[in-house]
């Protein structure tokens, strides 16, 4: 059985939930300053852009928690997208990688 969506979950309305987000295989790939000072910037900028409202965060090395507030599913999943897209992006050309 397939995992219910997050409009099944959280339903159409406002939010706030404690989002963890880990990285592959444990890999502590936050452990650069820079890549953690590029999370926090990709953070403060797209919770403007889709109207999140940040209450905390913690950035680990090997994972981060948001606990996030947000409108709609779509503002959710748009801003995850964002932030890690561009995280990705960013930690594949510092570590010399390739995929997402």
């Amino acid at each position: 059985m397939a995992r219910p969506s997050r409009q099944q979950v959280l339903g159409s309305g406002p939010a706030v939930v404690h989002l963890i987000h880990r990285f592959t295989h444990g890999e502590f790939l936050l452990s650069d300053p820079a890549l953690k000072a590029y999370l926090r910037y990709l953070l403060m900028t797209f919770k403007h852009v889709f109207s999140i409202k940040i209450f905390a965060y913690c950035l680990m090395d090997s994972h981060f928690h948001l606990v996030l507030a947000f409108d709609s599913t779509e503002q959710l999943s748009g801003f995850i997208h964002a932030v890690c897209f561009r995280l990705a992006r960013k930690m594949n050309d510092t570590l010399e990688r390739r995929g997402h």
